[in-house]
């Protein structure tokens, strides 16, 4: 999902940057507003707090997510969370990042 974006200004993440070398660059970017503090890190992010997703899907995958939910005892919920959750770690770690 390369080409996806964030509302509200959040650039879009790509390849970590590369290791500062100046101290001239490295006080330019300590400077920088929300150094560091990415948008699910910021402190009024809550845990309890669930929100909407409203996306399309393909029939085939919404049918097995039913099964898939079905034969777990758990809701589509459940599963579509789950599977989101581990792309986002993986995604994440793979650009040096934690979530």
């Amino acid at each position: 999902m390369s080409g996806s974006r964030f509302k509200a200004g959040v650039p879009k993440l790509g390849q970590p940057p590369a290791k500062l070398s100046t101290p001239a660059a490295e006080a330019f970017v300590s400077g920088a507003p929300r150094k560091g503090t990415m948008p699910w890190q910021a402190p009024a992010v809550r845990d309890d707090l669930y929100v909407q997703l409203n996306v399309k899907m393909p029939e085939k995958l919404m049918l097995a997510i039913d099964w898939l939910a079905l034969d777990q005892a758990t809701t589509k919920r459940a599963v579509v969370e789950l599977a989101l959750e581990e792309y986002a770690n993986r995604e994440l770690k793979r650009r040096g990042l934690t979530y």
